[in-house]
């Protein structure tokens, strides 16, 4: 039987026959990661995984709360109706929304009127779920948090605030299995929870596709199972109610399995140029250098970013994430140097070496108080 969906099925078992909860999965858009998730909690429910955990509720969560209101997730369980109705034996053939949840309905024949309702998901905001009222829900089969891999700005505190989800969610009980589940999209390699969790995504190649890692910490207990899953045939209906919410208004190109903003790019710094500063950018996974470039004939600046293999030289190292910052930084952001730079990336006047390094200074500049306004949709 062709699979039509991404089979969760396998790092579930991994899990929880290894005992850990904190499953990641990344791969490209549209590929099922959602759809097959989901499928694996209403097995859950059902009963059909453990009879003992039949009844225990999907907890869906996103980032902002405009991501989970009724017209945004109403459609979320559509595509799994006609399974619904075949597995229960027509017992249920409707997920209703209601709100922030979801209910199992059975629906008379011209399907106006639920005979029967069972609470099935309720959805939450990871920016707003500690002060919603009825935060504490019932039992909790699986936690799966949406769009952890996102081009929008991530929450203040977000790893620690998924953390508390978590132990919310699950109610800090022991005894059962209730994996959390983080299901990202190839549309940045900048993630700060998968960063928090031991995984380099800026390191990842097409060729890890399909595999499944386990993540250790210090200690050497699994900290986190890893999937970079391959892509998959989807069925359509799927692909509509779960293509809708990354907003891709900024044009795409791909690098491998990844996509990337479209920069304006020079492979090499234009003759005619003289480097009036130097400024080094330093991230976790990567550094950068910006040349101040201006030209001999007209007196234009034009900022040139590339990504070296050495950064020796520089006139200003920048490292958002140090404890302390010197002098050079702040005047570098609070002087002529970073208005240049804000400027220069209004009007079109800088460059990248290549679209990768042009998605590699979106993510430091995120990382950015005075680079704030310089950062690429």
């Amino acid at each position: 039987m062709t699979v039509l969906y991404y089979d969760f099925s396998g790092i579930y078992a991994e899990g929880k026959k290894v005992g850990c909860e904190n499953l990641l999965i990344a791969g490209g858009k549209g590929n099922g990661k959602t759809f097959g998730a989901l499928r694996q909690g209403l097995k859950i429910f059902l009963g059909m995984e453990s009879p003992e955990m039949s009844g225990y509720i999907i907890r869906y969560a996103r980032r902002r709360k405009e991501s989970v209101k009724m017209n945004t997730i109403k459609n979320l369980f559509r595509p799994h109706e006609k399974w619904l109705e075949q597995v229960t034996d027509g017992k249920w053939n409707r997920i209703v929304c209601r709100g922030n949840r979801f209910y199992m309905a059975l629906y008379d024949g011209d399907k106006q009127k639920a005979r029967m309702q069972r609470e099935c998901c309720v959805c939450n905001a990871l920016s707003t779920w500690e002060t919603d009222s009825g935060a504490d829900e019932g039992e909790a089969g699986i936690i799966v948090f949406d769009e952890a891999i996102s081009r929008e700005i991530e929450l203040r505190d977000e790893f620690e605030s998924l953390m508390k989800y978590h132990n919310n969610c699950r109610r800090n009980r022991m005894n059962y299995y209730c994996p959390l589940v983080l299901i990202g999209n190839t549309v940045t390699r900048d993630c700060t929870i998968f960063d928090n969790f031991g995984i380099d995504l800026w390191s990842i190649e097409d060729e890890q596709q399909g595999h499944i890692q386990y993540v250790r910490n210090r200690a050497g207990k699994i900290n986190c199972i890893f999937e970079w899953c391959s892509m998959v045939a989807v069925q359509e209906n799927a692909r509509e109610y779960y293509d809708r919410f990354e907003k891709d208004e900024t044009k795409m190109i791909t690098d491998g399995v990844f996509s990337l903003g479209e920069y304006k790019t020079l492979q090499h710094k234009p003759e005619s140029t003289d480097t009036v500063l130097r400024v080094a950018f330093i991230h976790p996974h990567f550094r950068l250098v910006c040349d101040y470039l201006v030209y001999n004939t007209t007196g234009d600046l034009l900022l040139y970013i590339t990504s070296p293999e050495h950064i020796d030289g520089c006139d200003i190292y920048i490292n958002p994430r140090a404890v302390a910052c010197n002098g050079s930084v702040r005047n570098f952001f609070e002087g002529r140097a970073a208005e240049i730079f804000r400027d220069a990336y209004i009007t079109k006047n800088i460059v990248y070496e290549s679209p990768k390094t042009g998605e590699k200074y979106r993510s430091f500049a995120m990382d950015c108080i005075g680079l704030a306004s310089c950062i690429p949709d």
